[in-house]
């Protein structure tokens, strides 16, 4: 299994007199659990704030004992987007015995570098590194699907113009097509054993298995074809 190396940042915001060993059990269940969901992987870092713990002061001491309900991790599934805000129900026990049950919230921030354009990308540019720059932001406040690396842009290009310093996002790339409007092709018309061929264009971008809208050169007709590959268009 593929290991990945996370950093780690646990900021824990509490009342003076509250016991690090009390929120260090929490915090260390809290970030054991979200570090095994499946779709944490990569080049991160997890930042845990547990909110909201200054009334609990009067359960400080040793004497005390707090614990996580388990039902708070029935909320996670894994591969679903983590909220930024999450209630974490907490039992304290004195002598095993529960004396007080508490919310305590948890402010989360998954910190990744994601791709934003360097510079002015043109539609039907591919993407690469003269023209993307990977900034590191809270991935649970972007929109959409975002992009971690340049693999994942790969036989990608601009769907549209993208001005300078705009996160990339699936809604402004799209798969290289396999056919580009105004290439010349081959249609073929294949019909029982009989198949004639004919010299083609393209009138819009295609890709494979795709229909699409093309010109016979010879008769100057608009037909509907199938993409076949890049340079053919099959024509019934």
């Amino acid at each position: 299994m593929k290991k990945f190396y996370v950093s780690v940042i646990l900021i824990i915001l509490l009342g003076l007199t509250t016991p690090a060993s009390q929120l260090d059990t929490i915090k260390t269940e809290v970030y054991d659990h979200l570090s095994a969901l499946s779709h944490l992987t990569g080049n991160y870092v997890l930042e845990l704030d547990l909110l909201n713990t200054s009334d609990l002061d009067k359960y400080s001491n040793e004497l005390f004992t707090w614990k996580i309900d388990p039902s708070w991790k029935k909320k996670l599934i894994p591969g679903q987007r983590l909220e930024s805000r999450m209630v974490l129900p907490v039992t304290i026990s004195e002598k095993k015995k529960a004396v007080k049950k508490a919310n305590i919230t948890l402010d989360l921030k998954v910190l990744n570098p994601v791709a934003y354009s360097s510079r002015l990308i043109y539609r039907g540019e591919i993407f690469g590194e003269d023209n993307v720059v990977f900034v590191t932001r809270n991935s649970l406040t972007l929109p959409g699907s975002v992009f971690k690396s340049l693999a994942e842009l790969k036989d990608c290009e601009a769907r549209y113009d993208i001005s300078e310093s705009r996160l990339l996002t699936g809604a402004s790339i799209r798969k290289i097509p396999v056919l580009k409007k105004g290439s010349k092709i081959n249609l073929v018309f294949a019909q029982g054993r009989l198949k004639v061929t004919a010299e083609g264009l393209a009138m819009q971008d295609g890709y494979i298995g795709e229909k699409i809208k093309v010109q016979n050169l010879a008769s100057r007709k608009y037909l509907e074809g199938k993409v076949v590959d890049q340079y053919t268009v099959s024509v019934n």
